[in-house]
């Protein structure tokens, strides 16, 4: 058994196998005392589950999990401008954006045209928001250059080029279709 969210007790048989196969067993610090003093445990001492994510528990986290929405919010879009200040390819991304969004609004293709564009620059924005996010943390928790974390940042940035030009095709077809 282990203790579960708000004091709960989940049966190890209850886990997905992946989280069992983590799972170690652990015993408590005082049947560890109890057998070097030669204090006979009892027969059916229940062995206490823990697995290696409870193990860790960030002090910071429990500051940010559960706020309030506004909260929420707030870093969603300080996290924006962050992107923004920091990152050219971004703001171009954007500006490219905007502009197929108002080429949509003088071309009036219909709706669906119309949602297909804006969901593909919101995808293209949302690919160049991770990847700058990686980049991030990549940066600082290993400042120094390695053959594999060149190789995540390429898979990134190689994940913002297949959506900008997967957004480039679906505005090629909206001028097709339209002209």
């Amino acid at each position: 058994m282990r203790e579960g969210g708000q004091g709960r007790v989940i049966p190890v048989h209850c886990h997905p196998p992946r989280v069992r196969r983590r799972m170690e067993v652990v015993k408590p610090a005082w049947i560890a005392v109890e057998k070097s003093a030669g204090i006979p445990l009892a027969k059916h001492e229940p062995e206490l589950h823990r697995s290696a994510m409870d193990a860790y528990e960030p002090a910071a986290a429990s500051q940010f999990k559960n706020r309030p929405f506004r909260d929420r919010l707030g870093f969603a879009l300080r996290g924006v401008r962050l992107i923004l200040a920091r990152e050219r390819s971004f703001r171009a991304q954007a500006l490219i954006g905007l502009c197929a969004l108002g080429i949509v609004g003088l071309l009036q293709p219909g709706f669906i045209w119309a949602a297909l564009v804006a969901l593909s620059a919101g995808i293209v924005l949302a690919f160049e928001a991770f990847n700058a996010a990686l980049e991030y943390a990549i940066d600082r928790l290993h400042p120094e250059v390695a053959e594999e974390i060149r190789h995540a940042k390429d898979a990134a940035a190689g994940a913002v080029l297949i959506a900008s030009v997967t957004a480039v095709l679906v505005g090629a077809m909206l001028l097709a279709s339209s002209l």
